[in-house]
């Protein structure tokens, strides 16, 4: 018996958790051979402990060597204290750059250049969770930024030291100071572009006012709604572009207070901030540019009291006015009147308008017309409304620019004394009359002009109506 003892001792005693050990035999006398007692039991239990003790030891290493991979590959910095707040454990590189002793347990204030760690050491002694804490190291004489955060670990329920982690953040800072550079230059080029056109557009609207008062192109006076429609495009462009900037930017400053921010994701985010910073500057030159020629392009017009009139006597003084023109071509301008029409209106605008219609045809429509030929007529629908109908034999236009037609500076005479205003001149006084204008027309079968006029006009404050 004490010598079957004495082998389960020994066994123990020499078994080592590092090698392959061969389990526990007892020999037995003769005469218990054939039965299992108590020693034997224990010997059993001891073979089942010592198994289970190495397999949980095989795991233990197994585990240590991956923590130790993971530290190793990993840019943290791994650390753990004491509940005194001595550094008990720390990385390798994070002992490397700071450097902490190997054997020597200090405390964060008590490392070179300590008074860096001032807030991280206050929190360390408050015995709480922390995140976010920064710390700025000089390290190599270049100055290093850090995230610190811990969780607090305890013993028995006991506060016994934190184990926490240390993210160096000096590349996020480089680009949250670029980014902050980035967004300060664009600011100041959207004020820049801003104050510019804002200058220009109060230029614009003294030059309204005068061309409102000029007698010569009273027509233009809705032609700003006009320079607005087309100056929309690339403002709206150039407000989205500013909103995606923005939201980059703030995408980035979430990212990077949440230290979520990737190499991926910023050079991506860098770049729509980048494009989009050429495209607001693309449209905002180009909405200035617009204005510009607007500016160019304006004439002087005069205001125009409302009065009332005979509509034929009208058209016949202005056709009169014209036949220096007309008989150029040669073409004699028509009018078929069914009655006597009496209007309370702008008699200058409804001139103007025919004016421009009757120049449209003969600088445009007769170049290969041998006959030309131009009508009017006018009848009242009812009593509040007259149609006019204007019409010539000419070249026509092409149905795809029945609309185009009539935006400003639209013509085919460029650089033959074409401005392209005439009949933009046309579609916004007849807006300004609150009326009505639609075109007929087909290639070589001439146009036809149809406008509906109140037969007495209302002033009315209303903002004008875009072009089509």
């Amino acid at each position: 018996i004490n010598r079957r003892i004495f082998n389960i001792v020994d066994y123990l005693h020499h078994y080592d958790l590092n090698k392959k050990n061969q389990p526990l035999q007892l020999h037995s006398s003769f005469f218990i051979d054939n039965f299992e007692d108590e020693i034997d039991i224990l010997a059993r239990e001891t073979n089942r402990l010592t198994a289970h003790i190495s397999h949980l030891y095989k795991g233990l290493k197994l585990e240590k060597e991956r923590l130790n991979d993971f530290t190793k590959a990993s840019s943290d910095w791994l650390w753990e204290t004491n509940a005194d707040g001595y550094i008990i454990y720390c990385s390798e590189n994070m002992a490397t750059v700071l450097s902490i002793p190997d054997q020597e347990h200090k405390r964060f204030s008590e490392l070179p250049y300590g008074y860096k760690f001032t807030q991280l050491q206050k929190m360390i002694d408050n015995e709480c969770d922390f995140s976010h804490c920064e710390v700025n190291i000089d390290i190599g004489g270049e100055s290093e930024f850090f995230i610190f955060q811990a969780l607090v670990k305890k013993e028995h329920g006991k506060f016994s030291g934190f184990r926490g982690t240390a993210l160096n953040i000096t590349r996020l800072k480089q680009v949250q100071l670029e980014l902050s550079q980035l967004n300060n230059h664009l600011e100041q080029q959207v004020d820049l572009r801003t104050q510019e056109l804002t200058t220009s557009l109060e230029q614009l609207q003294q030059t309204q006012q005068q061309l409102i008062e000029s007698e010569k192109l009273s027509a233009l006076g809705g032609l700003v709604s006009g320079v607005a429609h087309e100056v929309n495009t690339p403002l709206g462009i150039a407000v989205t572009s500013a909103s995606i900037i923005q939201e980059s930017a703030q995408q980035l400053h979430q990212a990077f207070s949440n230290s979520s921010l990737t190499s991926q994701n910023f050079t991506e985010t860098m770049s729509n901030i980048l494009d989009s910073s050429d495209i607001l500057q693309s449209n905002l030159n180009r909405a200035a540019k617009l204005i510009r020629d607007f500016k160019q392009t304006a004439v002087d017009q005069v205001s125009e009291a409302r009065s009332e009139f005979d509509l034929q006597q009208v058209l016949m003084a202005l056709l009169a006015s014209l036949h220096s023109q007309t008989r150029q071509v040669p073409v004699t301008p028509v009018l078929l009147f069914d009655q006597t029409i009496q209007m309370n209106s702008l008699p200058g605008a409804i001139t103007q308008i025919f004016t421009n219609l009757i120049l449209n045809s003969v600088n445009h429509a007769f170049h290969h017309t041998p006959q030309a030929s131009i009508i009017i007529k006018a009848s009242k629908a009812d009593h509040h409304t007259v149609i006019l109908d204007y019409s010539d034999n000419g070249a026509g236009i092409e149905p795809h620019l029945h609309q185009k037609v009539f935006e400003p500076f639209y013509t085919t005479m460029r650089g033959k004394g074409g401005s392209g205003l005439g009949l933009n001149i046309v579609f916004n006084l007849v807006k300004k009359l609150h009326g009505e204008l639609t075109l007929d027309s087909k290639p070589n079968q001439g146009v036809h002009f149809t406008i509906k006029l109140p037969i007495n006009y209302q002033y009315k404050i209303e903002i004008e109506e875009e072009s089509p």
